[in-house]
């Protein structure tokens, strides 16, 4: 009896998933038996046990920043899973993070193991970023003046713009409203602005679909002049999100200058982004 109360005891212990570890881009972490983690480009995250925790780096920048003057990984008490967002700067092996505990109410259990979690992070020096990120395309036609710009990968993420006017455009890729084309842009005239964007940690909420549909075009958008219209949309793509924007000089337009810019947004082509 007690033989096979001691076998029953060994399969059990070899049934029980011990700690794991997680790595990417020059980053480690052991995680607590029965946790889940993960570690994508710029961003580490941990949960368990009611608790959930990120560790996002930052991009260094030329000046030194004292929010990450901490040479070690911090450890945690229960206040710091406050309600008000609480971010920790540390920097390891020449890189910058911020950990972000979420609000919890931990048990002394459950914070011993999340700060052994923290003390394994360790971090490999080197830059593990800086892909090239394509931009969306529109062919050029006639009456038509498009452009783009790439962008590279940081820690962050990264963004690159799109665009095509009626008009020779004449504002910056980030300009939006883009006011100097607007002043330009005869009452039949359109202009549709494309950006794609990776958020490390971050995803878009989605906001209606790249068909233009004339009940959704408005005026409501900051820094946008009395009676131009704009339509929006909000999309996920594989590997980032995209935010459009398509201008006209009414609220109104016509039912053929819609389709005339449903038409060359058709003609939009997406890339393909470095996995993140």
């Amino acid at each position: 009896m007690v033989r096979v109360a001691a076998t029953a005891l060994l399969f059990a212990a070899l049934a029980s998933p011990g700690p794991s570890v997680v790595h990417g881009y020059g980053m480690s972490l052991t995680v607590p038996a029965g946790w889940h983690a993960s570690i994508t480009h710029g961003l580490v995250l941990l949960r368990g046990k009611g608790v959930k925790l990120w560790i996002r780096e930052t991009s260094p920048t030329r000046r030194p920043d004292p929010f990450f003057r901490r040479r070690a990984v911090p450890t945690l008490h229960p206040s710091d899973f406050r309600s008000v967002e609480h971010h920790l700067g540390f920097t390891l092996s020449g890189r910058q993070f911020a950990l972000l505990p979420f609000p919890a109410r931990p048990s002394a259990a459950t914070l011993d193991a999340v700060n052994a979690a923290l003390g394994s992070f360790t971090v490999k020096p080197g830059n593990y970023y800086g892909q090239r990120l394509p931009p969306a395309r529109l062919p050029a036609q006639p009456g038509w003046f498009v452009g783009a710009r790439g962008g590279k990968l940081l820690a962050e993420g990264g963004q690159t713009e799109t665009w095509a006017a009626t008009v020779p455009y004449r504002d910056t890729p980030t300009q939006i409203p883009p006011i100097h084309t607007l002043n330009r842009l005869p009452r039949d005239g359109v202009i549709i602005w494309v950006s794609l964007s990776r958020d490390s940690a971050l995803r878009i909420r989605p906001v209606n679909s790249l068909r233009i549909r004339a009940r959704l075009i408005g005026n409501n958008f900051e820094g946008l002049p009395p009676n131009i219209g704009v339509y929006g949309a909000s999309v996920r793509k594989t590997g980032y999100d995209l935010d459009l924007r398509v201008f006209f000089k009414t609220v109104h337009p016509s039912a053929n200058l819609i389709a005339r810019a449903q038409a060359e947004l058709n003609r939009l082509r997406l890339p393909v982004w470095p996995p993140g």
